[in-house]
């Protein structure tokens, strides 16, 4: 490769190596070409990250007079060779790549993917729209965990026919009440294709997909659908709650998404975190995850972020002296909790459920409460229902007879669902008849899932915030954004 005499910027020098290479090349490797040949000179820790922020700057903020067009995650060629057609045209990044709501993991889409090809289309959106005439409501729930079950029961012909081989072909792992996600990452993102027999086929993508856990169509996936970015997050924030990352999640949402709501941010966050922990990229305990090493790994082949998965030693003992107070801080709360004052103790969930949302909450009085505790309201999709609320103080196992009382006393409320909530767990007997069909549902809250509403409401705790300052490497180097000609 031909020298330069005096270093270039990084546009610059990734415009010349591509075009000595005559080939898109990944990010990593056009700065590796870059500092050897000596056309860039950079005292930053994180070079692949400054040539990869200032290519992607280009793009778009330049649009179609970028020199550069991305062809993959992480990857780069030169725009000109569109025209000469020596590259095909890049799949579109737009504001709807984080779309898939139900965002499942990727083992369980393995699985399906052949068991929906040779399928028709319309038998796997009819399934669908055909398991969805029998949604129940909040007061009459339907069960749908037992699919031996409900398939004969409520599916007919090749509704129940393609539910039953997704059932058993899956092995009992995929409930096909289950399966939108699936589909929508499969269809959406071409894995399955339409055949010239008018069935599905695996495409090219969908092979790669089932045969290279870490293949490239894996990595766009992960980069599209944000999975890159939670990993990223992870790796800068150390163990954290989902509380504490929504705010990045939702920064990062803003111009790659049409998502808005907080909740729903929340509802993509919790799904892709769990595709994460099933790879083993993430891990969780109690309310708190945290990025492993395999995690670490990934973020460092995709080249996503690689500035964020840098920090210092010094950063880190900071985020376990954060962690360590934070478990200090539950530790008491649980045990302030154990001897506060029963009233006081429920003026307290009363504030929770305010900070939740709940409207017209109400305490009752000491006496003649009948088991019910707390009263609200809620809003479920486009109405709103009435809540009984019971409170537990003790530190062993509520059995089923407390919940069979409270089911009982929900009419004289006027109202559809209950809620038991306490320091201490539930037994299996509670567990099992809180959510059985044909009667009103009971969320069960143990003493960890409280604290966690706490802490994320801020109720009986307040929050310090602490600044970090870290180099801006780019700018120091003279690669910021304020370097136009590059």
């Amino acid at each position: 490769m031909t020298t330069s005499s005096a270093p270039l910027t990084f546009r610059a020098a990734a415009e010349r190596v591509l075009d000595e290479a005559g080939a898109p090349l990944a990010a990593a490797e056009i700065t590796e070409r870059a500092l050897t040949a000596g056309l860039v000179s950079t005292g930053g820790k994180t070079p692949t990250a400054t040539m990869e922020s200032q290519l992607a700057t280009s793009i778009q903020q330049q649009g179609e007079a970028s020199p550069f067009v991305r062809v993959a995650p992480r990857t780069y060629a030169l725009r000109r060779w569109l025209a000469e057609g020596r590259i095909a045209p890049p799949v579109p990044v737009g504001a709807n790549d984080v779309r898939i709501v139900f965002y499942p993991a990727y083992d369980e889409v393995r699985t399906v993917l052949p068991l929906l090809e040779g399928m028709p289309r319309t038998a796997v959106t009819g399934l669908r729209a055909a398991i969805w005439e029998h949604r129940g409501t909040p007061s009459e729930t339907v069960d749908w965990t037992d699919p031996d079950r409900w398939i004969p029961e409520r599916l007919t012909g090749d509704h129940r026919d393609a539910a039953h081989r997704i059932w058993t072909g899956s092995g009992h792992r995929v409930n096909p009440r289950h399966m939108a996600g699936h589909w929508l990452l499969a269809s959406g993102y071409d894995l399955l294709s339409d055949g010239a027999r008018g069935t599905l086929v695996i495409t090219g993508r969908g092979r790669d997909f089932l045969e290279r856990p870490e293949g490239e169509t894996v990595r766009e996936l992960d980069e599209r659908e944000g999975l890159l970015a939670i990993l990223a997050l992870l790796a800068e924030q150390a163990p954290a709650s989902p509380a504490e990352l929504l705010p990045s999640w939702m920064a990062h949402l803003q111009p790659v998404s049409r998502v808005r709501a907080e909740s729903t941010a929340r509802s993509f966050l919790y799904r892709r975190l769990r595709n994460l922990i099933a790879r083993g990229f993430a891990t969780r305990a109690g309310q708190s995850y945290e990025i492993t090493q395999a995690g670490l790994a990934w973020l460092k082949v995709s080249g996503f972020a690689e500035s964020r998965t840098a920090a210092p030693d010094e950063t880190r003992q900071l985020w376990d002296l954060v962690k360590a107070q934070k478990d200090a801080v539950r530790v008491a709360l649980r045990e302030r909790l154990a001897t506060m004052d029963p009233y006081g103790f429920e003026q307290l969930v009363g504030r929770l459920l305010e900070a939740m949302n709940y409207t017209d909450v109400e305490v009752t009085d000491r006496s003649g409460d009948r088991g019910v505790d707390v009263l609200g309201r809620i809003a479920l999709g486009i109405t709103e229902v009435r809540e009984v609320v019971q409170v537990k103080r003790q530190r062993g196992n509520v059995g089923r007879p407390v919940l069979d009382m409270l089911r009982g006393s929900l009419h004289r409320f006027g109202a559809v669902k209950g809620t038991i909530i306490a320091l201490g767990g539930f037994s299996r007997g509670a567990r099992d008849a809180a959510f059985e069909p044909g009667v009103a549902p009971i969320t069960l809250i143990d003493g960890d899932k409280l604290l966690d509403l706490l802490v994320e409401h801020g109720v009986g705790v307040r929050t310090r915030r602490v600044e970090l300052l870290e180099l801006d490497e780019a700018t120091l180097d003279g690669t910021g954004e304020a370097d136009a000609d590059g």
